[in-house]
């Protein structure tokens, strides 16, 4: 399979909030890149979906990003480990503070 990616993913662990169906949700990070970031949470909002995160920083701030839901996946719960349960978000445009965060 070809590789569809234009960022290299980097292992960064953040908490992250976001709204699924009115209600707040919370999952971490996996991976970041400087366009987006995949997120293992339980719970799964739609592909397609515009979405809201609030990504808990290591110093206790928080910082807001904005994007779209591009991938959900549900992973059977022996394979959570290696293969989690989450979703992948494309953000529109990352700021500064965001580049910074993954290490850009």
């Amino acid at each position: 399979m070809t590789e569809r990616r234009h960022a290299a993913r980097k292992r960064r662990r953040f908490l992250v909030s976001f709204d699924v169906d009115g209600r707040v949700a919370t999952g971490f990070t996996r991976d970041v890149s400087s366009s987006g970031l995949f997120v293992a949470s339980a719970s799964l909002p739609r592909i397609g979906q515009e979405i809201k995160l609030e990504i808990h920083q290591n110093d206790g701030t928080l910082l807001r990003c904005l994007g779209r839901v591009v991938r959900a996946r549900k992973t059977h719960p022996a394979l959570a480990s290696t293969n989690p349960t989450g979703f992948c978000v494309h953000l529109h445009e990352p700021t500064a503070e965001y580049h910074k965060l993954v290490g850009d």
